[in-house]
Parts: C-alpha cells; sequence; structure tokens
C-alpha cells in the first residue's frame, strides 16, 4: 500500500520534457520561421528527479530487506530510468532546435544591406565647372586731338 501512495504522490512530477519540450521540425523549409523549446530547464528538471529517484531507490534496498521495500525500490528504479529516459528525450529536442536556430541564423542576412533598397539610387549629374568671372573691361587710351 504504502508503494502505491507513493506511486501516485510523485506520478504528476513525471515527464515533464514530453510536457513542456516543443521540438522541432523534422524537415523546416529554409529560413522557415522554427517555433521549438530552446531552453534546458525541463530536462535538466527531469535530470535532477531521476537522481533524486535513485537515491531513494538505493537507499530503502539498503536500510533493511523486506518484500514491501523491494518493490518500493524496484518500482523507484523504473521510474528513475523513465525520469532518465525523458530527460534524455528532452535534451536530444533542445539541442536540435538551438542547432537548427543557429545553423538558419547564419544564413539569415544582417545588418543595413540586409534588404535591398527600395528605390533605386539617385545617380548625381557631373559636376559643373565653375563660373568664371567675366574680366573687367580694358581702359582705352583717347587721344586728344
Amino acid at each position: 500500500m504504502l508503494a502505491l501512495s507513493v506511486a501516485a504522490a510523485l506520478l504528476p512530477t513525471s515527464g515533464c520534457s514530453f510536457l513542456a519540450v516543443k521540438p522541432p521540425p523534422e524537415h523546416p523549409a529554409f529560413l522557415e520561421r522554427v517555433d521549438c523549446t530552446t531552453s534546458y530547464s525541463a530536462p535538466t528538471f527531469d535530470t535532477l528527479l531521476g537522481i533524486v529517484q535513485l537515491v531513494v531507490s538505493v537507499s530503502v534496498v539498503g536500510s533493511s530487506p523486506g518484500s514491501e521495500r523491494d518493490a518500493l525500490a524496484r518500482f523507484d528504479t523504473l521510474f528513475a530510468a523513465a525520469q532518465l529516459g525523458t530527460a534524455i528525450w528532452g535534451f536530444r529536442k533542445v539541442s536540435a532546435c538551438n542547432d537548427l536556430m543557429r545553423s538558419q541564423a547564419l544564413f539569415r542576412p544582417r545588418g543595413p544591406s540586409a534588404m535591398p533598397p527600395l528605390v533605386q539610387p539617385v545617380t548625381p549629374a557631373p559636376a559643373k565647372a565653375a563660373p568664371v568671372a567675366p574680366t573687367p573691361p580694358v581702359p582705352q587710351k583717347i587721344d586728344d586731338e
């Protein structure tokens, strides 16, 4: 009875990675916007919970032999294996998502030259020569005859 109640209490915490991790699409189109999980928090939580489960099963087996305790230890070991399995699945899917995001970032254009100009640039007219000032009239000699 104790093993069943412990199992019922711990069952809702199993498989966070299956519930929280959204895997990337299998074959996304080139530069398609991808919506997948990039955070390792759910697989990390699954890993920690699996380790705690293993520690509990080892401590139960080491404390004193008994049929109910052995059953609980076996259940905890199986539960820890399932928990660590979901953690591995979550780490793999999050890594695949991060790799996909990184590879798409390499091909995504950046900077001011990323977008083509909306209007073709106007070529400036050739520079005109500076106007020359008219030469002043030269005084002429007037003969007084």
